[in-house]
């Protein structure tokens, strides 16, 4: 296909907000997942516990969507008992002398809450799939089409620690498995979109697997560029959207959410989240200089557990 007509079907393209049952729920379960569950879920937290409470648990849900593998390395390393590694998780570790496993319903949200990521992720490789030529020759923003693709690592690591918690493997074993576990589901998915991206030049699977390594490695440890961090979490998280829904030149066949004030709202909660996972990191984290001594980790006061 020449350059002409690749130009010509774009103009076609971009006037088309011809959006199927499938590119409805794919973005309705990105928006849900990556821009409603870290403040939504906890909210009764505030008449049960109080706002101070709901705070700290939207921080760590920030930090843990954020940065997944940091949550993970913090739960295994403040309880010996493989019970409480999911707990901690997914609810951060407020009390440490109540800790407690999680309850019933408390499995049922988080299944739920993984399951609609990896949904999302899924309907969305299917569209681009199963698309047209056309289709694929413009790019919803930096992510391409897979909104939820690079926060698939969220719910890949909380189910791998579900699974985990109930085997005998030690903890490097199961660090180690965790992050094969990852990087196989990384690569069979970029290898999927490569095939399925009918255009090459559009090459959408590099920044899409570049985000997605990103979210799933602790860099937030090792990398002390806190406003690099941020930038590079927001654009792995809600660029894709964002830009799709603000941008004149980006494909995003929803005429509704094409505006400036849905694209601005959706960004702006991304901001929030990821200052509010940073600002979790620093306080849940240990100090750089107790890295050496016996001292507990900087946590804020503990209140009460979560709700069941």
């Amino acid at each position: 296909m020449s350059y002409a007509t690749v130009s010509n079907v774009t103009e076609v393209t971009l006037d088309n907000c011809g959006a199927t049952i499938i590119d409805w729920a794919a973005i309705v379960t990105a928006i849900i997942t990556v821009n409603v569950t870290w403040w939504a879920m906890d909210i009764p937290l505030i008449w049960k516990c109080g706002f101070k409470v709901y705070m700290f648990q939207i921080m760590w849900q920030c930090l843990r969507l954020c940065m997944p593998s940091v949550a993970a390395l913090y739960a295994f390393a403040h309880s010996p008992q493989r019970s409480h590694w999911a707990r901690i998780y997914y609810h951060g570790l407020h009390n440490p002398d109540r800790l407690e496993s999680m309850t019933t319903f408390q499995y049922i949200k988080v299944l739920i809450t993984d399951a609609l990521s990896i949904a999302s992720t899924c309907m969305s490789i299917y569209k681009l799939c199963t698309s047209q030529t056309m289709d694929n020759l413009e790019l919803s923003g930096i992510n391409g089409s897979l909104y939820t693709y690079p926060s698939l690592p969220v719910a890949v690591i909380g189910l791998w620690i579900l699974v985990a918690s109930r085997t005998n493997l030690s903890v490097p074993l199961v660090i180690l498995g965790g992050f094969l576990v990852i990087a196989a589901i990384g690569a069979a998915v970029a290898l999927v979109i490569y095939y399925c991206a009918k255009i090459p030049e559009t090459k959408i699977y590099i920044p899409a697997t570049i985000f997605y390594i990103f979210i799933a490695l602790p860099l937030a440890l090792v990398l002390k560029l806190v406003p690099l961090l941020m930038g590079a979490v927001i654009l792995a998280r809600v660029s894709g959207v964002a830009i799709g829904a603000l941008s004149k030149d980006a494909y995003f066949p929803f005429c509704a959410l094409k505006s400036v004030a849905f694209g601005a709202t959706y960004l702006t909660m991304g901001i929030v989240a990821a200052l509010l996972g940073m600002i979790g990191l620093l306080c849940f984290l240990p100090k750089e200089n107790t890295a050496n001594n016996s001292e507990s980790p900087r946590i804020p006061t503990p209140p009460p557990p979560p709700y069941a």
